[in-house]
């Protein structure tokens, strides 16, 4: 099982929206955002599938425990639901409700709202941002933004910049 949400272009991991998982749910739920999922035990497949809001609701409110304890919680922004994945063969999906990554789509979403986990970086983006519009490749301006960033490891400052451009 993936530990790590993995990143795909058109979509932005629930966790880094920058506003509260409660008022996330909420739009959820009343069809104001739609929430796309991805099997933490998927296997090559291309992007997030949409999962509509009653669905949403309804493994929402089944709970979010893990599965390896009845007691223990799902990481944040995982949900248990069947794997629907029409892409994949029937014999590849799992019958039963299995770990999801919850992603929103970054077209649905203001430019404001999606969000660094480190707020320090939000000038670095908007300087990153005009590179961008300017015809700089995203890998570039990630290289030429990362020693001045926030976090640990320098690569994984370049991704996190590369994927919040």
């Amino acid at each position: 099982m993936s530990r790590r949400a993995p990143y795909f272009e058109r979509f932005v991991f629930l966790g880094d929206v920058g506003e509260p998982e409660e008022q996330l749910r909420e739009k959820i739920i009343s069809g104001k955002l739609r929430a796309y999922v991805y099997s933490t035990l998927a296997k090559g497949d291309s992007e997030p599938v949409p999962l509509l809001a009653a669905k949403f609701q309804t493994a929402d409110e089944v709970g979010w425990e893990g599965f390896s304890d009845p007691t223990e919680r799902l990481p944040p922004f995982q949900i248990a639901t069947p794997d629907r994945d029409s892409r994949r063969p029937v014999a590849a999906r799992h019958r039963n409700s299995v770990p999801h990554w919850i992603y929103l789509l970054k077209a649905d979403l203001e430019p404001t709202v999606i969000a660094s986990r480190y707020p320090g970086d939000a000038a670095l983006l908007e300087e990153g941002r005009r590179m961008l519009a300017a015809g700089m490749e995203k890998r570039a301006i990630a290289r030429q933004l990362a020693p001045r960033a926030e976090g640990h490891s320098l690569e994984s400052k370049i991704d996190r910049l590369r994927k919040a451009l």
